[in-house]
C-alpha cells in the first residue's frame, strides 16, 4: 500500500515531489513516536490498573521496590539491569489484572477467598 501511495505521490510536478517527501517523512517519524511512548504507563498504581495498560511498563519507585524486596525475590540479571538503567519497570499482564479487578469485587465478609497463579518454570 505504502510503494504505491509514494508512486502515485511522486507522479505530480518536482516542486511537489520535494514536498510529498518531507510529509511522508515527517509522518513515518510521528508514527516512531507514538510507539515509543505506548510502551510505558503514566499510571503507576497497579490498583488503578485495566485492561488498556495490558503489555506495558509501570515504573516502581526505589522505596517501594526496597519495601517489596526487602529480602531478595529478584533475578540477580534483573537486579542488574535495574542498576544498569536506574529505575525497576514491571509489566503489567493480563492475569495481575484481572486478580485486581476479582479484588474489587470480594465481598470480604465472607470466608476468604484464594487464588492461584500456576504456569510453566522458567529458568533464568
Amino acid at each position: 500500500m505504502l510503494k504505491t501511495t509514494v508512486d502515485t505521490l511522486f507522479h505530480k510536478n518536482v516542486l511537489s515531489n520535494k514536498l510529498y517527501a518531507l510529509y511522508l517523512s515527517s509522518a513515518a517519524h510521528l508514527k516512531t513516536e507514538e510507539k515509543l511512548v505506548g510502551f510505558r504507563t503514566s499510571e503507576n498504581d497497579p490498583l488503578k490498573h485495566t485492561y488498556e495498560h495490558v503489555a506495558q511498563f509501570y515504573k516502581l519507585t526505589q522505596e517501594d521496590k526496597n519495601h517489596l524486596f526487602l529480602y531478595g525475590g529478584l533475578p540477580k540479571s534483573f537486579e542488574i539491569q535495574t542498576k544498569t538503567f536506574n529505575e525497576t519497570c514491571l509489566m503489567i499482564r493480563q492475569p495481575s489484572v484481572s486478580i485486581i479487578d476479582c479484588l474489587k469485587r470480594i465481598d470480604y465478609s465472607k470466608p476468604a477467598v484464594r487464588f492461584v497463579l500456576y504456569g510453566k518454570k522458567r529458568k533464568w
